[in-house]
């Protein structure tokens, strides 16, 4: 579908005109999307899952480093 609409937006207007679609589609799906994901959500997420026995969030201040071999 998206092949046909970009293939007629060229040939009826300019060849630039589905880039430009297309950029505006993605920035207003950015914006959408970051409007639905918070820190606030994810973190409630994580707390259900672990009340119904999902993946629990680690213990360690820092998961990254945990279990990373010492520099020496």
């Amino acid at each position: 579908i998206g092949a046909f609409l970009g293939g007629w937006l060229a040939s009826t207007y300019d060849i630039r005109t589905p880039l430009y679609a297309a950029a505006g589609l993605l920035l207003t799906m950015t914006a959408v999307t970051a409007t639905m994901t918070t820190n606030r959500r994810i973190e409630a997420a994580l707390r259900d899952a672990a009340a119904t026995g999902g993946p629990s969030r680690p213990e360690s201040e820092d998961p990254v480093r945990e279990g990373a071999p010492a520099l020496s």
